[in-house]
């Protein structure tokens, strides 16, 4: 399934970013929705055997910062060991929990933004992706 879409709707959120002055970046919440994705859709495409792994990373790096994450991954047994508060998190990288991450993020973005709060939104994706015909896409 093709995610592009719906990852270029989040894109606005992060674009600005790049507008906020240097200063006001540091006063912001700072939010990443991270999708680690190692069999796609398409039996053609080979099993990659890391992005469980780079998601569960993402976690801990944004957590160190500070950031509220929102993880979307199948964890393998070994990745579950290393990184038992990401497996205790993660919802199933399926388009349903992708659509409903995406509207808790979106909430608490705005709630971020009725109290003032300048926020930062960060969306991360290890897996399969594709360009055909200059265009780029995703896939769970």
């Amino acid at each position: 399934m093709k995610l592009a879409p719906l990852a270029f709707a989040l894109i606005p959120w992060a674009a600005g970013a790049a507008a906020l002055p240097a200063d006001a970046a540091s006063k912001a919440a700072v939010f990443a929705l991270i999708v680690g994705v190692n069999q796609a859709d398409d039996p053609k495409l080979p099993v990659l055997r890391y992005a469980d792994d780079d998601a569960a990373r993402y976690v801990d790096l944004f957590r160190a910062l500070g950031a509220r994450t929102f993880l979307l991954t199948r964890l393998d047994e070994n990745t579950r060991r290393l990184h038992p508060q990401a497996a205790a998190e993660a919802a199933e990288p399926r388009l349903a929990q992708l659509a409903a991450q995406a509207r808790q993020l979106r909430a608490e973005v705005a709630l971020a933004h009725a109290r003032g709060v300048p926020s930062i939104v960060y969306f991360i994706y290890a897996g399969h992706g594709e360009l055909r015909n200059g265009q780029g896409s995703i896939r769970l």
